[in-house]
């Protein structure tokens, strides 16, 4: 559990592998700044094999609501304890060889 105020303590669990990152977050923080973090600290990749970018998305395991990029923590609904699911997103007509 969080100590500072406006603080939450979530649980990042990385698919399809299944790993999980606990993580203390501000209220405020977005989407996107979630994925930043976690690529920019190595714990999800930039590129797929051929080099092309990944597009990641945000669920929350309580309620399947998906956390949009620019949309808060707060603002998605996301409390103290969540368990927020990081999964890559499929792209529809991509054919890996």
């Amino acid at each position: 559990m969080a100590s500072k105020a406006n603080e939450i303590s979530i649980m990042l669990r990385i698919l399809p592998k299944g790993e999980e990152v606990g993580a203390d977050l501000h209220v405020t923080t977005t989407g996107k700044e979630i994925i930043s973090e976690l690529i920019s600290n190595g714990i999800i990749p930039k590129n797929d094999p051929e080099g092309n970018p990944y597009v990641y998305e945000l669920i929350s395991k309580n309620n399947n609501a998906k956390i949009s990029e620019d949309k808060t923590l707060l603002d998605s609904g996301i409390q103290d304890g969540a368990i927020i699911y990081v999964t890559p997103k499929l792209v529809a007509g991509y054919l890996s060889k």
